[in-house]
């Protein structure tokens, strides 16, 4: 069964940075990474809220949760301008 999902992982992968590089002839660089990172936001939402907040972590850990988001947000958009050129 961990074959199918690895093999089925790959794929993914693949057509994943076809896709980008393909929505960079049509979109500009700000609304697919916009667009890439609200779509993956849609996957952890539900667990948070599922799970509930976790109460035990303190907020040196939530700013280096919101600068991990704001670096990595950079690095995306900046590899999306790359892949268009």
């Amino acid at each position: 069964m961990w074959l199918v999902f690895s093999l089925v992982n790959a794929l993914g992968i693949s057509f994943e940075g076809v896709l980008q590089k393909k929505s960079t002839l049509h979109l500009n660089e700000y609304a697919i990474t916009w667009s890439i990172l609200a779509v993956s936001s849609l996957f952890y939402l539900p667990v948070l809220f599922i799970n509930g907040w976790p109460v035990h972590l303190d907020s040196l850990f939530w700013v280096a949760v919101v600068a991990r988001i704001l670096i990595d947000s950079v690095a995306l958009f900046c590899y999306i301008k790359a892949l268009k050129y």
